[in-house]
């Protein structure tokens, strides 16, 4: 908002041509600077795509516009990163299916008090966990396994009241299409579910919230 409050001063405001004519004279190279206020100026507008902005100086929009259309530019570049580095990196399988936009985590949602958050920060360390490529024997169950947090939470048969508790919640809490399609669900999409990824598309996310 600094640039805009700057740009729409009055016209015989002595920091606003100062500006305009340090702005002319780095985009004509007469200014040999790569540092300061003015190239960084530039270099952000470059990167979100908003280089237009520098020449509707005598056209601005309202603020309210201005602040709507940067917004949208800086929220679309990171998001466009965002999923360019979860693309690029397979490891984050189990993360990209789990937290699909760049906004707050639902697992952030729920925490009203200091243990709370120590178990959302747990969860969302899980998240990440890359899924394990060895067979080893589950600890609880003597069972021969190849994930130990999939088998865990989604396969033991020691944890099996866990979620038959879990499942009924869903049941009470949302719906009997929710728990359905939990009850129909492979391991792996329990477990991502489990953990916060999207349900059906008529459950919204305060709803979802409401069973962490």
């Amino acid at each position: 908002m600094f640039l805009y409050k700057l740009m729409s001063l009055p016209s015989s405001a002595v920091s606003r041509n100062i500006f305009f004519r340090k702005l002319h004279m780095y985009l004509s190279d007469d200014m040999p600077i790569s540092k300061g206020f003015i190239p960084d100026i530039c270099d952000l507008l470059e990167i979100y795509g908003l280089e237009h902005i520098l020449s509707a100086y005598n056209d601005l929009p309202s603020k309210y516009s201005w602040k709507r259309e940067v917004n949208t530019a800086v929220a679309d570049r990171e998001d466009m990163l965002w999923r360019q580095i979860l693309a690029r990196a397979g490891s984050f399988s189990r993360f990209r299916n789990i937290h699909q936009s760049i906004t707050p985590a639902v697992v952030w949602r729920f925490p009203k008090d200091p243990t709370d958050l120590r178990l959302a920060d747990c969860i969302a360390q899980l998240w990440t966990c890359v899924p394990d490529s060895e067979l080893t024997i589950c600890r609880l169950c003597d069972g021969l396994i190849e994930d130990t947090l999939r088998h865990i939470v989604c396969e033991c048969s020691s944890t099996l009241p866990l979620r038959d508790a879990f499942l009924d919640d869903i049941y009470r809490t949302c719906s009997s299409e929710a728990y359905m399609e939990l009850e129909r669900s492979t391991p792996e999409i329990l477990l991502q579910k489990a953990m916060g990824a999207p349900l059906i598309a008529t459950i919204d996310s305060s709803m979802q919230t409401t069973f962490f």
